[in-house]
């Protein structure tokens, strides 16, 4: 576990951050080795994507199992994304704000931009939207659908909210109150 430790403290971890991430699950029931080699190579896989050591910190400390992921899961997940219309850049700067979405299934998200189409959306629009504000991927289309509602019970039209979350999402992420 020492070898373990120090990998962390050599990658800019604090002794912290180290025993959060590794007491996180999946990585707890991870081997030592096997968790050590995860790590080692996700690090430098998403350097070379393009990641700052910051925000590979910031990303892991935020979402642990992005080290308890293959790296070709990680590809797998940047080629899916890609096939859905984002660029590989945008798969980038998206995971940096919300990493949650390497745990995404690829169906899931498939599924709210279908779900999305159906309030009104163009899939292109939740293109655009989820660029802005990834985290829309992890709200539930049921609490969209209440803000829609609230959003209409105060005097918009269904379509003055649609027009104004296509260019302003994180509205999604207001309270009504707000």
């Amino acid at each position: 576990m020492e070898e373990l430790k120090e990998l962390f403290l050599k990658l800019g971890y604090t002794e912290e951050d180290y025993v959060i991430i590794v007491n996180s699950y999946p990585l707890v029931n991870m081997k030592p080795e096997t968790l050590i080699n995860h790590i080692k190579g996700n690090y430098d896989f998403l350097i070379t994507l393009g990641y700052s050591r910051e925000e590979i910190i910031k990303m892991t400390k935020s979402l642990p199992n992005i080290y308890g992921h293959s790296i070709d899961n990680i590809k797998q997940k940047i080629e899916e994304m890609e096939k859905l219309g984002y660029s590989r850049d945008d798969v980038i700067k998206m995971t940096k704000t919300s990493p949650s979405i390497y745990g995404y299934s690829i169906d899931n998200i498939k599924q709210k931009i279908e779900d999305m189409q159906k309030l009104g959306y163009s899939r292109d629009d939740v293109i655009k939207m989820t660029k802005s504000l990834p985290s829309i991927y992890g709200h539930s289309i049921d609490n969209i659908k209440q803000k829609i509602e609230e959003m209409e019970k105060i005097g918009y039209s269904r379509d003055d909210v649609i027009k104004m979350t296509k260019s302003l999402p994180a509205i999604y992420g207001y309270k009504i109150e707000s």
